[in-house]
């Protein structure tokens, strides 16, 4: 892995969310992910999810259309940790509140010529007594 520079991935992502009454997809969307090599950070940012009833297949809103999860830590070709927030339009908001447990972890696959890894894929699950919120990312 490289130890300076940094590199920004774009690709794809999904996720699922339950709350207390519903299940939702939120249907794949572009997703970014960045890598700062010198400081060994990694983040991703999906947003303008499009997001439908598991059930009714009707359209809904769930209160955030955007998920970060910003500053995990990276260790040979794989990184994992940091923090999981959500956002509607810009602003955070907190969909899952209640006895909150978060993880995320993600891998670096491929080098180019260059050095910098060809492509980057991961998950990050948030859960609480509220919901549940999976995400799934990849990108090159």
């Amino acid at each position: 892995m490289p130890s300076t520079g940094s590199a920004v991935f774009k690709g794809e992502a999904q996720a699922s969310y339950f709350n207390t009454t519903s299940n939702f997809d939120l249907g794949e969307r572009n997703s970014k992910v960045t890598a700062n090599f010198a400081d060994d950070t990694v983040n991703v940012e999906v947003d303008s999810f499009t997001i439908t009833n598991r059930e009714t297949k009707v359209s809904a809103n769930v209160g955030f259309n955007c998920v970060k999860i910003s500053g995990m830590r990276v260790f040979g070709n794989q990184f994992s940790g940091g923090t999981i927030t959500t956002e509607r339009n810009g602003a955070e908001v907190a969909i899952i509140e209640d006895d909150t447990q978060q993880s995320a972890i993600g891998r670096f696959f491929g080098l180019k010529n260059d050095g910098v890894p060809d492509e980057v894929g991961g998950i990050g699950y948030l859960k609480g007594d509220d919901g549940t919120l999976t995400t799934i990312f990849i990108a090159d």
